[in-house]
């Protein structure tokens, strides 16, 4: 089938081109455009994408967002889709590195996890500051790749003043603590969750309560892995954060229901302590020692 784009280009859509489908689109890629890839929605009689939607998210950074380019229509000017920019095929959802064996095979730093989540705190940093709510924000909507660099995906869906969000999105990131409702500061328990997720390879409320099952529940109680229950089970993989800066953070989200824009150093330089001076107590002729404090480091 042919269609064309906004500006007037001929282009071929063909389901052999296809490198990917999802719930509401597929992706193909476009022999006229080798740098791009279109998105056609599988419902044609309903309009996803309006041409002031993609108008809004125009704003966004390139670099960041991938973004839509030009709308796609057939010959009745129907909407059928839009194209963007294409991404190589070393970028992986961020949700691989939640795994210990992925982490383990690919070598990964937890200096390259936080440059990872400073980048994408910048990404909804400058989104809000743009007005434009991302709502489903989960490991699987944000690519990484091995130089660090990450891709916000499915920006179609963002709540922009011209668009209300769908309000569709995972059970895992929807803030079911405050209705489930998405706007900014939904947005910040999500990246909350994927980040705790990404440093801990746990979701802040999984593992086993054997008295409140479902996570919403969890949510709503403010039963995150971390509280002192006596009542979780926690599976084997969960790696507790040392930093009590960050951890900080995770309890005042999740044990106490705020939302902020969480904050993460990457570059982390341990200041010099001097050398504690240890009080001595002598004992007859015996000289002892007692221990006050011990340096940790970092």
């Amino acid at each position: 089938m042919k269609a064309q784009t906004e500006s007037g280009k001929t282009l071929t859509i063909d389901d052999r081109y296809e490198i990917k489908r999802g719930g509401e689109g597929k992706i193909l890629t476009i022999p006229e455009l080798p740098n791009q890839v279109a998105k056609i929605y599988l419902n044609a009689n309903y309009q996803h994408m309006s041409k002031a939607q993609k108008d809004a998210l125009a704003c966004l950074d390139g670099t960041l967002f991938v973004k839509p380019l030009e709308l796609i229509y057939d010959k009745k000017s129907n909407i059928l889709g839009f194209t963007m920019d294409y991404i190589p095929a070393d970028f992986v959802p961020l949700s691989a590195f939640y795994n210990k064996g992925y982490i383990a095979t690919t070598g990964v730093s937890q200096d390259f996890k936080k440059q990872v989540a400073e980048k994408i705190l910048q990404g909804i940093q400058t989104s809000h500051s743009q007005d434009i709510v991302i709502g489903d924000l989960s490991g699987l909507n944000i690519l990484v790749n091995p130089q660090t660099d990450v891709k916000f995906i499915d920006t179609d869906s963002y709540e922009t003043p011209v668009h209300t969000h769908w309000g569709v999105l995972l059970d895992e990131i929807r803030d079911y603590f405050y209705q489930g409702k998405v706007s900014k500061e939904s947005d910040y328990f999500a990246v909350a969750v994927v980040l705790f997720n990404l440093f801990t390879h746990l979701h802040p409320f999984k593992g086993v309560h054997k008295v409140i099952k479902s996570m919403a529940e969890r949510m709503i109680n403010k039963l995150p892995v971390f509280a002192q229950d006596k009542d979780l089970i926690l599976p084997k993989c969960y790696e507790p954060i040392t930093e009590p800066s960050l951890q900080g953070q995770f309890n005042d989200i999740f044990l106490q229901g705020k939302r902020f824009l969480l904050q993460v150093a990457s570059h982390h330089v341990p200041t010099a302590l001097p050398t504690p001076t240890l009080p001595a107590q002598t004992l007859q002729t015996t000289l002892k020692y007692k221990e006050i404090y011990k340096l940790i480091a970092g």
